[in-house]
């Protein structure tokens, strides 16, 4: 049985779907979006609310490193669009 069975976001074979909704906000970075975002769904549980900080903190670090250092968007292949630097820099080479 999918381990999504039941959760209303989930179709009948459990697959959870992404679901955009504009919010009307506008950021500069997706980092910002991501930030908001993820300050804006909480699991009601302190300690993994630090984790999950925590290892947002640690990602955002890590792409920000590699952005600054070498431009690039990705670790293997570029991405859409860089995850620290601005959009109006345009996709990455």
């Amino acid at each position: 049985m999918p381990a999504n069975v039941g959760n209303a976001n989930a179709d009948r074979d459990g697959n959870v779907y992404m679901i955009w909704k504009s919010t009307g906000t506008l950021y500069n970075t997706f980092t910002d979006c991501v930030v908001t975002l993820s300050n804006a769904v909480t699991t009601g549980n302190a300690a993994a609310e630090k984790a999950k900080l925590l290892a947002l903190d640690s990602a955002i670090t890590v792409m920000k490193y590699f952005e600054g250092k070498y431009k690039c968007s990705s670790i293997c292949k570029p991405a859409l669009f860089y995850y620290s630097r601005p959009l109006s820099d345009g996709m990455p080479d």
